[in-house]
């Protein structure tokens, strides 16, 4: 997260295309205990209102969105991430 608020938010172009992937192996630290319910939602806003990440489909897009608001959607709990896992995790 560091390195990407050095960039300005308003670049002419995407630095970098967040894959399903990376949101797995966010979730995967989590469950893992590397990482708390407020470093996965800090990491998520971090990235949700950027103009220079892409996001490589509706579903990343719908899963940050969902990390990033825990207060209007779910907190981001180990179950939570258990059951994204197990959803999404197998197509990745």
């Amino acid at each position: 997260m560091e390195r990407v608020r050095g960039f300005p938010w308003d670049s002419e172009r995407e630095l970098v295309t967040l894959q399903l992937a990376h949101i797995m192996a966010v979730l995967r630290r989590f469950v893992d205990g590397g990482l708390s319910a407020a470093q996965v939602v800090a990491w998520a806003g971090a990235l949700e209102g950027r103009d220079d990440v892409e996001f490589a489909n509706d579903i990343v897009l719908d899963l940050v969105f969902r990390l990033s608001t825990p207060e209007i959607n779910h907190d981001v709990t180990p179950v939570l991430a258990g059951n994204l896992l197990q959803r999404y995790d197998p197509i990745v």
